[in-house]
């Protein structure tokens, strides 16, 4: 399981990529708050329709998010800022 949701992750890494470089092509900002945002609310929702922690997938989606964020802008591998010792 875990290597599946690695898997996701690079997907997801995937995809921003080319998000960030038809943003890039469109001068379109890299970011945008408030889609983040609902992105977050709706995870937090659905977390708790499914008896998870909501705060705990709320942190877990803003660390992806954070990762698909570097990934627009630069989609060599970085550390993360979520890492855990």
């Amino acid at each position: 399981m875990d290597r599946e949701l690695v898997q996701l992750l690079a997907r997801r890494c995937q995809l921003a990529q080319a998000v960030g470089e038809q943003k890039r092509s469109n001068g379109l900002p890299m970011v945008d708050p408030a889609r983040e945002a609902s992105v977050v609310r709706s995870a937090a929702a659905s977390a708790r329709s499914q008896g998870l922690d909501a705060e705990g997938v709320r942190q877990i989606l803003w660390c992806v998010i954070g990762l698909a964020r570097q990934a627009q802008v630069d989609p060599r591998p970085h550390p993360s800022d979520c890492e855990t010792p």
